[in-house]
Order: structure tokens, then sequence, then C-alpha cells
């Protein structure tokens, strides 16, 4: 026993505010570490400032966290400024670590999920005779709000870890980490500096390639977040070319809560470097040939095979257990052969049991003569790989999918998933494109697909009103706010149809493709 006494935690039922009960503690002599903690606040506040007063903070009792903590960093005056962003940090990596989802900072003191604020943070300065007398350092946190329990005008603006995640938290457990966060982030500014946490920044920058509004000098401006500053600030890209160095003041990225008629949320379009960037990683991941090693292959017989449409066939081959538990979900390929024919990349269109189903494309070598094989037939299967479409990915209100060619066998077991089991979508859009009218597969599985409830928007090169997915899609006029976009088949349909969500201000973390 080192008989040394740990910092208290001082919990009240309802506080004005829990920075202000800490400032009195910290003017009291509370040791470095005490912490102040609420279950309810009457007069929270963000640090933000609305006509000249800081905003209330959205306070409801027994859901979320309110915590302050008392420092007494041994810090010059000239690096007290990090505290807030070094705390942002390490507090949004505790929220990972504790499962609360993909957790952003706004420079300086917001945390994000996507689009929506899931907490804020608000450093203040206690100052007395001899100088610096201590920081408190304040965060609230949205915990176990449901999503439908906010204020209607925070609703398309405010999250909670509840809402993201679909389960309750131990607000205990957010309590103790986001304590540790903070007094860690400070010895890390007191042994390193701010530059130790600029590479953890970089990874959770809710704002980097967004456009964002701020205000230098009194005047307001415009430009493209590019990251922090050797200083802590952000820079800001000028359409001038010029960077502009933000060190204070807030700065919000374009388009956050911003509504349209109807309640549909015009989200900030992408700035076009961005999606160009984007878009060429996505392109040049595209798998290459398949090698003749690496991969543990075997051959199955043929269950089934029959011509759905005038372009493709469906195969049937029923696989061993070994190779049924490889396929773990939806979007999944493997590589297919026959003697004399070297194997392709197909996507596993369905998978019932040990039955795997793939939609071969009758045209070329191997592909017309897998079309021609009879049932009993044996062809040469891989072991399921590639990372597939995760459907829990699904968590958006709304799924907008788009198809092209035989891509449509990886986004219909994603939706056949969706619909057997609960927790998927709200609503769910399919965007099919074919060469041709004939050539489209799975009309009977399409319509049962509608049937279901499914929205079904087809297009062909020739014999339909759009002629591409894409264009399908503007005529629609279906939000993109809360939507989750899944994207199959050629290469140059994926880079037409993410330019236009990006384009629309759909983040890329949202675009799940299957090339």
């Amino acid at each position: 026993m080192s008989g040394q006494q740990q910092p208290p935690i001082m919990v009240h039922s309802e506080v004005g505010s829990t920075n202000d009960e800490a400032l009195k503690a910290l003017h009291q002599g509370a040791p470095h570490g005490s912490a102040v903690v609420a279950e309810q606040q009457s007069a929270g506040r963000g640090r933000r400032e609305d006509r000249g007063q800081r905003r209330v903070w959205y306070s409801p009792a027994n859901a979320n966290v309110y915590l302050s903590v008392v420092l007494r960093p041994k810090l010059d005056a000239s690096r007290i400024s990090g505290i807030t962003l070094a705390c942002g940090v390490a507090i949004a990596q505790a929220l990972r670590e504790l499962g609360g989802g993909d957790v952003r900072l706004k420079w300086p003191n917001d945390l994000y999920i996507g689009d929506r604020k899931l907490g804020g943070i608000l450093s203040e300065a206690a100052t007395g005779v001899g100088g610096l007398e201590g920081v408190v350092v304040g965060v609230g946190i949205n915990v176990n709000v449901p999503g439908g329990e906010f204020p209607a005008e925070l609703r398309d603006q405010a999250t909670s870890l509840l809402r993201e995640n679909g389960r309750v938290f131990d607000r205990l457990r957010i309590i103790q980490a986001v304590r540790g966060a903070i007094l860690g982030a400070c010895a890390g500014l007191e042994a390193g500096g701010l530059e130790d946490f600029m590479e953890a920044f970089d990874t959770l920058d809710a704002a980097r390639g967004r456009e964002v509004r701020f205000e230098q000098e009194g005047v307001a401006m415009r430009g493209v977040a590019d990251g922090l500053s050797a200083q802590g600030g952000l820079w800001v890209k000028r359409d001038t070319g010029e960077r502009a160095e933000v060190m204070a003041g807030e700065v919000t990225i374009c388009g956050l809560g911003r509504g349209k008629e109807g309640g549909v949320v015009a989200l900030p379009a992408r700035p076009a470097a961005e999606v160009e960037a984007y878009v060429e990683q996505l392109l040049t991941a595209q798998p290459a040939a398949p090698p003749q090693a690496r991969r543990v292959r075997r051959r199955f017989k043929l269950r089934a095979n029959e011509r759905v449409g005038a372009r493709y066939c469906r195969l049937e081959v029923e696989v061993d257990a070994e190779f049924a538990a490889s396929y773990l979900r939806p979007g999944q390929y493997t590589t297919v052969g026959i003697e004399g024919h070297p194997p392709n990349f197909y996507v596993i269109a369905g998978a019932r049991g040990p039955v795997w189903e793939f939609l071969i494309e009758a045209e070329g070598d191997l592909g017309s003569a897998l079309s021609e094989l009879g049932v009993g037939a044996e062809v040469e299967v891989s072991l399921a790989e590639g990372g597939g479409f995760e459907p829990a990915t699904a968590r958006a209100r709304n799924a907008l999918l788009f198809a092209s060619g035989s891509g449509i066998a990886a986004v219909l077991p994603l939706i056949d998933r969706w619909l057997e089991a609960p927790g998927g979508p709200e609503s769910i859009a399919l965007f099919y494109g074919e060469r041709h009218e004939h050539d489209r597969a799975y009309a009977e599985r399409l319509r049962k697909l509608e049937e279901a409830g499914v929205a079904v928007y087809l297009a062909a090169e020739e014999g339909r009103e759009f002629r591409y997915v894409q264009d399908a899609f503007e005529a629609t006029g279906l939000p993109v706010h809360e939507a989750a976009v899944y994207v199959s088949g050629a290469a140059v349909m994926i880079k037409a149809v993410t330019e236009r969500m990006m384009a629309a201000g759909i983040d890329a973390s949202r675009i799940h493709i299957n090339i």
C-alpha cells in the first residue's frame, strides 16, 4: 500500500455546469485529476457563441456523460492552448476502443460520427495572483439517447453512441476511459508537446478535404480544410491557392445540419480533387489475373447450369465443409476454372449451405466453356476471399445499390441478407444496368425483391429510358442524406457512380465498392 489517495470524483445529480463546479474546486485547491460528474446539467455550455452568449448544450438526465477534470499541468503559457486538441484526440481514440464506432474530431473540439455531432470539449484556464492556477477540461458526450428523442431542431445534427451502434453503453466505463484519456493527454503534452498528437489527429480529422467556413479579422471566408499546422491551428486552402492558418474561432463544415424542403438535408459537395484521388485509388485496387499459386483449389461437381437472360448462365456448385466455411459475407469472390482454361475471378452470387451460385458471363473462352458444361461436370474452385460487403455497415437509414453487368451477383445476396434478418436499412433502392434489355439476369428474382419492398430501377444502353444507372438515380430524386452506397460492376460505372455520390456530399466511408 502506497497510501497515496486517488484524486476525487465528485458526483452530482444535477448542476448548472460541471465546468463551473470544477473551476470552483480548482480555486479551492482540488488536486490534479479531480473530476466532477453530473447526471444532468441545467446550463451546460459549448464553446461556440451565439449573439455573445455561449450556446447551451442539450443535457437530458441519466443518459449522457457530463464530466469535467481539473488539470494542473506543468506547461508554459505557449503550450497551454494545445490541451483542447490533445484531449480531443485522446478522447476520440478512447471512445473508438470502447466500441463507439468511427468517432472523429472536428478541429478543434467537436466529436463527430459521420456528419452528426456526438459531443464537445470545453477547456477553461483559471488564473490567480501567481499566474496560471490550472485548467478545467469539460466533456459532454451523447451516450444513450435514442435518435428520436433529440429535439426536432437537433435530430439531423446530433447523434449518440446508442443511435450509431444500436446498443446501450456503460456510462461509468466511458467516464473512467475519458478521464484517463484527458490525464494521458496532459502527460503527453508535458513530455513531448503537441507534435506527438498530430499524426493521430490526421487519422481522426473530420474536416480534412471538406469545404469549411471560418472568419479571419471579422471577414467570413471559405476554403478546403487541409490538416493541422505546426502550432495546432487548422490549414485551409483558399480558392486563390493560398493557405490560411486558423488559430482561433469557429470552423464550420459546409452543409452540416442545413436542410431542404421536406426535411431532406443537403450534404456538402466534396472537392473535385478529393473525388478524383479517391476514385483513382479504387480503380488501381482492381485485382489482377488470378495467380496459379497461393490459392487452395479443389474440384467440385456442377449441380445446375441454366441460362438467365441472353448473356449469362447461372451455375450451382456443391462445395465441401471447409470451402463453405470460408464464405463469410455477401460480395466475396473465388476463382473458377476448368481443364484447359486458366481460372478467372467470379463473385459468389449466393450461398445456401454448401451450395455456391455463380453468375457467369457466357462470353470469351472460359465463360463460353463454362456455359456449355452439363450437370455433374467438374469445375475447379478456390476458397472464398475478399472483404465482400459487410451487411452491418448499413446502419444508415437508406441503402442505395448500383450494379452493372455481372456486378448484380454481388449486391443481390446483400439485399437478401437484409430482408432475412432485422437491423437492415429502412429503405433499399437497387439500380441495375445492362448493355441491352434482353441481357438482364435474374428477372424473376428482381420481381420478388420489388414485392418485398425493394425499389428496383433498370437501365440499359439500348432499349430503356435510362442508359446508365447514375442517370436513373438522378431521375428518382432519392435523398442521399443518411444513405449508405454499395457499388459493384464495371470500373467505368464504379467511377461514375462514386464521383456522383461524393459530389453530392456522401462521405467516402459510406461508399462500399466491390470491383
